[in-house]
């Protein structure tokens, strides 16, 4: 199946840009400076620009990398990412869609006058970027899946084991919902486990209280998981800051407001459709809309999009899907 990058209700199309995400035999990815007097003028992206009338993405993108870096790639090497619907301050609509690039032939040199940086994975936050390209990063660096516990799993020591085994195999995300004070006394155990294998755990305030949840989240490994009210509460508070939170959101207000507290991501569960035919269809052009507002990366709820790739195309980070119990 085909899934658009230009999947949203605006009638309008977005520009259709194209980026690529080159890495070389050391692991690091090429960024590009914008110059001169160009908007976003002085920011880091990935190399790429304009599909123009006729192109498809792929074809744009190789012509854009020799004409900015001078380096030549086969359409056949380049592998969808993420294509991330987003709305500038100036007001105009872009979606930046982003592919891998398996291998290339020349040396990356700015033939645009622009700087070029090879840059380790994890170093890639620390460089200025315009808002579409951060949900770029997240691609890259965050996991794909977020993986949430509900009233059918376990409690206490077994819900421990449930957990532990998930990590044990391919989650590294983790948001812990419920009755969970039982879990309190595990909390060194759970972020021990969550630190040796690169993962995150996050307890809802709700559940626990806000300020239970974020003692705990002051453990390396362990995050919270906020309630709507708790998001101003957060927002003033300095302490917040350096801890993993999130939040889940419907609306591009409620969206908002959790990147303003300072989330690290949120989820995003969107209403049934009235038309059930086009239910997969209509939720993914909603969520593109979404999309545009927030760069923090966005999961999308279990069963509201075909399949990672249909979510990714529409800019999210991944998919929620329930902890099995």
């Amino acid at each position: 199946m085909n899934h658009s990058p230009f999947s949203t209700p605006d009638s309008r199309p977005p520009i259709h840009v194209v980026a690529g995400v080159l890495s070389d035999a050391r692991g690091r990815i090429l960024l590009a400076r914008r110059e001169g007097e160009r908007e976003l003028a002085g920011l880091w992206e990935f190399p790429g620009g304009k599909v123009e009338k006729g192109e498809i993405a792929r074809e744009a993108l190789a012509r854009e990398l020799a004409e900015e870096i001078g380096v030549e790639v086969e359409p056949a090497a380049m592998r969808p990412l993420i294509a991330v619907p987003h709305r500038m301050a100036s007001g105009k609509r872009i979606v930046l869609d982003v592919h891998r690039i398996a291998r290339f032939k020349g040396r990356a040199r700015g033939l645009e006058s622009q700087a070029l940086a090879w840059v380790q994975p994890e170093r890639l936050a620390d460089y200025s970027m315009p808002g579409a390209d951060r949900p770029v990063v997240a691609a890259l660096r965050e996991p794909e899946f977020c993986v949430v516990t509900s009233s059918r799993n376990a409690a206490g020591e077994a819900l421990f084991t449930q957990l532990e085994q998930a990590l044990a195999g391919d989650a590294r995300r983790v948001i812990v919902r419920g009755p969970v004070r039982e879990l309190e006394s595990v909390a060194d155990a759970l972020a021990s486990l969550a630190v040796r294998l690169g993962a995150s755990i996050l307890f809802e305030s709700d559940a626990l209280g806000l300020d239970a949840a974020m003692v705990l989240a002051r453990r390396p490994g362990l995050g919270a998981h906020l309630a709507a009210g708790d998001l101003d509460r957060v927002a003033a508070s300095p302490a917040a800051g350096g801890l993993l939170l999130s939040a889940t959101g419907d609306s591009a207000l409620a969206l908002a407001r959790a990147q303003e507290a300072g989330v690290g991501f949120a989820l995003v569960e969107l209403s049934t459709p009235r038309d059930a035919r086009h239910e997969a269809a209509s939720r993914l052009a909603r969520f593109a809309a979404l999309r545009e507002s927030v760069t923090i990366p966005l999961y999308l709820a279990a069963g509201q999009a075909d399949d990672l790739q249909a979510a990714r195309a529409h800019g999210a980070q991944g998919l929620v899907v329930p902890l099995p119990g």
